[in-house]
């Protein structure tokens, strides 16, 4: 066993039992009802499995299991009995934790490796020196389980003695260590947010413990920035907080100058509910903070459109969605820049524009005048993306008249490569929208005409397919 660890479990003393206690007491008040735990189990019973299967429980859990309560009520549900379980568990209990601490991608890989080729004969592949503590499930917004159960176990042999970590259960059971810390810290933890009335998360165990005004002055003081992150995150735990606490958190990222956590800092802002988050957005759209245009737009999108309607393949606006038309096509044209060496094949497309794309397409305001320049872009995924964007939306009509305004206009001045990628999104678009065939076919031959005369002259024309056009003429 790890003898450091059980020295610093030691020091348990009188005090910090009486402020847990204190906290079990306060924080039944501020919720209005009891904490339901169970009976203690009885120190004997204890000695005689620990005696029995050679191993030791860390102190605090000792402790709390036969003074508090053998489980019960605790941050994501119920605790697991330490009594009354199968002998396999105890006789786990008494092997060296394998547990590995996984610092990087090639750990996890090769961890997952191990783990699989053992629990094809091994049941029970990595539980060794560990005791469940409770599991806890993820849940969608309208509270159904998707599944993705963790489990929160406290090693009691070997590495890591004392520590209770999350292990991702669906996920051939990847350990994670770091920021859970001892059962009590973790237990007392809950019950501070419990008497701070927060919300507790799924993600309680990565969230810092405090109020509102602690994280500020951490956040101005701290270097780690794992910390950071973890700061903003932890903001959103609050099911309530006052005009003063938002506006200190606003504060915060007036304060920050890394681009990263002003982002972190944005998503807070908007999940505590801001009222003046659209002043912020407003503020910041600016040429120095056009490397987080596309995050703006995100969180906007998020805030004034609706989740997509699978049946239509449609999202539609909420009221006050039409105040960000102007800005957001100041912005377009900046998170295109970023986009424009991307590779945008159908597989592996970046769809970092989307949101931006969304305000514009789905705002009460959105003509297609407003895009037209963006058809001529080199880059295809932006255009298609615009072109199906002002169909779905119901612009076909405008669309219409934007091609034929183009093609002509290509054909006078006999530019062939744009001429050519203008006609490829024509095609799609009749075959699309069928009705606007006849007034749209003949453009696309004349087009096509004009680029093959040119070809046959020997002029370099520039386009994808030339062979493609000769066969579109044949037929």
């Amino acid at each position: 066993m790890n003898k450091e660890k059980i020295v610093k479990q030691e020091q348990l003393n009188e005090k910090h039992k009486q402020e847990i206690l204190n906290k079990l007491k306060l924080a039944e008040e501020k919720r209005g009802k009891k904490i339901n735990l169970n009976s203690p189990i009885a120190t004997s019973e204890v000695r005689m499995l620990e005696e029995k299967y050679n191993f030791k429980l860390p102190p605090d859990y000792f402790w709390f299991i036969t003074e508090i309560g053998d489980g019960g009520e605790g941050p994501h549900g119920e605790l697991m009995k330490f009594g009354g379980r199968e002998e396999i568990y105890y006789k786990l209990c008494g092997k060296e934790n394998r547990l590995p601490e996984l610092k990087n991608m090639e750990d996890v890989e090769r961890y997952q490796e191990e783990f699989i080729d053992e629990s094809q004969n091994n049941q029970f592949a990595f539980q060794e020196g560990i005791l469940s503590i409770c599991y806890k499930s993820f849940k969608y917004p309208n509270g159904d389980n998707c599944g993705n159960d963790d489990e929160m176990v406290l090693i009691v042999n070997g590495n890591n003695y004392g520590e209770i970590i999350t292990i991702h259960v669906s996920q051939e059971r990847i350990p994670r260590y770091g920021n859970t810390n001892y059962f009590l810290h973790w237990y007392e933890r809950w019950l501070e947010d419990v008497i701070l009335d927060c919300n507790i998360s799924y993600d309680f165990e990565n969230l810092l413990g405090g109020s509102v005004e602690e994280l500020v002055d951490l956040y101005k003081i701290t270097k780690d920035n794992n910390q950071k992150e973890r700061i903003w995150n932890s903001f959103t735990r609050f099911k309530k907080l006052s005009g003063e606490e938002k506006k200190n958190i606003h504060e915060l990222l007036i304060y920050e100058s890394d681009k990263d956590f002003k982002i972190h800092g944005l998503h807070t802002l908007q999940k505590i509910n801001y009222d003046k988050i659209d002043e912020v957005f407003i503020s910041m759209i600016t040429l120095e903070n056009k490397e987080i245009f596309n995050e703006i737009c995100r969180i906007i999108s998020y805030k004034y459109t609706t989740f997509m309607d699978f049946e239509t393949y449609r999202c539609y606006p909420k009221e006050g969605l039409e105040n960000w038309y102007e800005y957001a096509l100041k912005m377009f044209p900046y998170i295109i820049e970023q986009e424009q060496d991307s590779y945008m094949g159908f597989e592996g497309a970046n769809f970092e524009i989307d949101y931006c794309l969304d305000l514009i397409t789905i705002n009460p305001k959105f003509k297609v005048v407003d895009l037209e320049t963006y058809f001529m872009n080199k880059n295809e995924y932006i255009v298609s993306k615009i072109a199906e964007e002002c169909m779905r939306y119901g612009k076909a009509e405008e669309l219409k008249e934007f091609f034929k305004r183009q093609v002509k206009r290509l054909i006078k001045i006999e530019h062939c490569k744009k001429l050519d990628r203008l006609i490829y999104k024509m095609e799609t678009f009749i075959y699309k929208h069928p009705k606007y065939k006849e007034e749209i076919e003949p453009l696309i031959l004349s087009g096509s005409k004009l680029i093959v005369s040119k070809a046959d002259d020997g002029v370099d024309v520039e386009v994808l397919n030339l062979e493609n056009i000769r066969n579109r003429l044949k037929c």
